[in-house]
């Protein structure tokens, strides 16, 4: 996997990834709690993204040790017919 973002611009994404998974929860339990907080979260990713930086190291670590074993499954492709 070839990545040209900065740390600051996948420490945003995962502050926003943060903020659609809460907008999903108020959606699915009506708890204004859960909104509220996807408000607080969304301002934080955009003024200070590296507060997220500790959960995108780990979001896009497992990202990269996934991929190989993603890409594979999508393309239909097992470790026998790539031989």
């Amino acid at each position: 996997m070839n990545d040209t973002s900065s740390p600051r611009d996948r420490s945003r994404d995962t502050g926003l990834a943060l903020v659609l998974l809460l907008l999903i929860v108020h959606a699915a339990t009506r708890r204004d709690g859960f909104a509220t907080a996807a408000i607080v979260v969304l301002v934080a990713a955009m003024t200070v993204p590296l507060l997220f930086r500790p959960a995108s190291v780990v979001w896009f670590g497992f990202f990269v040790f996934v991929h190989p074993f993603h890409q594979s499954a999508v393309a239909g492709d097992t470790p026998r017919r790539r031989q």
